[in-house]
């Protein structure tokens, strides 16, 4: 009788988890408030965003979707001086805080032709960066879209694309895709 009872207990102790330790629950996270997809592997040099609470994950959404433009202007850097019956490049750029951590950065050189008290933009070269805290998240850029006016006195430019954010969240790895825009304007 004495082994079949530490049989039975042996068996009891080894197949309940958490028996001996009592230290085995897990928080039950509530994701509900974006849309998360289950990954099942991490682009290279990503390592994602432990999320280890609900207030973790609460906090991590309300900066994430959180978004400031860093200067209502844009930089403008002459890169040489302008003169009459020339071509020049200028530099523009402009930021976007996302999350409070990320800055989503659109950055252009404009060719300009000036001659006189007549300019004009003659064409463009932009592109986007993502800086900050990026751990945990990439920046995919679908197109720039280019606005010239018709007397190619101003340029708007806008960069569409997806930020994407991985989530370590109860030892599962999930994404969470953010389809989002940045735009900069340039006037002779």
């Amino acid at each position: 009788m004495k082994k079949i009872l530490i049989c039975f207990l042996l068996i009891l102790t080894l197949s309940v988890p958490g028996f001996a330790d009592g230290n085995s629950s897990t928080e039950v996270i509530d994701t509900s408030a974006i849309n998360l997809e289950r990954i099942n592997f991490l682009p290279d040099g990503v390592t994602p965003i432990e999320i280890n609470s609900q207030k973790e994950f609460d906090e991590f959404v309300k900066k994430a979707t959180a978004e400031t433009y860093t200067n209502s202007k844009s930089v403008i850097k002459i890169i040489p001086r302008l003169y009459s019956g020339s071509s020049t490049s200028v530099s523009v750029s402009t930021s976007k805080l996302m999350g409070g951590v990320i800055y989503l950065n659109l950055n252009a050189v404009i060719d300009v032709y000036i001659n006189g008290s007549f300019g004009q933009i003659n064409g463009y070269n932009a592109w986007t960066s993502l800086t900050g805290y990026t751990v945990g998240t990439t920046w995919t850029e679908n197109y720039i879209k280019p606005n010239i006016s018709a007397d190619k006195q101003s340029i708007t430019l806008t960069s569409y694309g997806t930020l994407k954010h991985y989530l370590l969240i109860s030892g599962v790895v999930e994404m969470w895709s953010e389809d989002t825009n940045i735009s900069l304007s340039y006037h002779l």
